[in-house]
């Protein structure tokens, strides 16, 4: 186990070398630690070592929180690999397991839809019912009179 990356350290790194990036490096951001390198002829990486001064403590923070947490978190090109393919077949489960979701909501939506069109049909039938039963009563008044 690697030891704890130290905020002092990261400071002076970036204030003193933040020009070439070090204090990149030190925080295993090797990519903006090569391009700190390749454009410190322009004396920009400078400045931006300066305003990575504010960023030193969250990056200690991570790191060793990430080394607390299980050790190094340096996985090789075939760990990547078998991670990369166990998420495919996850997302490919995740996508069948909602198919399957989407079609059971899409048959009780239409039981539902049956029902209220069950429900509207029950209550025309009332309705119809009733006026017929009105039309009746009407025409028994009309017949007694």
């Amino acid at each position: 186990m690697t030891k704890h990356k130290s905020k002092t350290v990261g400071y002076l790194l970036a204030l003193l070398l933040g020009g070439l990036g070090i204090h990149h490096f030190y925080y295993r951001n090797y990519v903006r630690g090569v391009l700190y390198l390749l454009f410190c002829w322009t004396y920009v990486p400078i400045f931006l070592g300066w305003f990575d001064l504010i960023f030193i403590h969250k990056w200690t923070n991570r790191i060793n929180n990430q080394q607390q947490a299980g050790g190094n978190n340096v996985v090789d090109d075939r760990e990547k690999y078998v991670i990369q393919t166990s998420s495919n077949s996850n997302i490919k489960k995740n996508i069948e397991e909602n198919a399957k979701i989407t079609s059971q909501l899409q048959s009780s939506e239409n039981v539902i839809k049956n029902d209220k069109e069950m429900d509207v049909i029950h209550t025309i039938t009332k309705n119809v019912e009733h006026i017929v039963e009105n039309d009746q009563t009407k025409n028994d008044q009309r017949v007694n009179e």
